[in-house]
């Protein structure tokens, strides 16, 4: 990003360098967290879907296994 802001003059229509770096770098940064708090909700998700799929596994194995001892 910074080698983009090298070809800006110092003011652009009033707006000085250092202020857009700066703002630019607060969206980044607000960017990063968002991805993060969505990776974050995604693993969630994920893992307990898969704890969910291996209880409903266990539970039809078990019934399986009770029906066949059944007979």
């Amino acid at each position: 990003m910074g080698l983009a802001i090298k070809y800006v003059e110092s003011s652009v229509n009033g707006v000085e360098k250092n202020t857009v770096e700066l703002h630019l770098q607060g969206l980044a940064d607000q960017v990063r967290r968002m991805d993060q708090k969505l990776t974050t909700r995604v693993d969630r998700t994920i893992s307990e879907d898969f704890e969910t799929q291996q209880l409903r596994i266990s539970h039809t194995r078990s019934t399986i296994r009770g029906a066949f001892s059944l007979k």
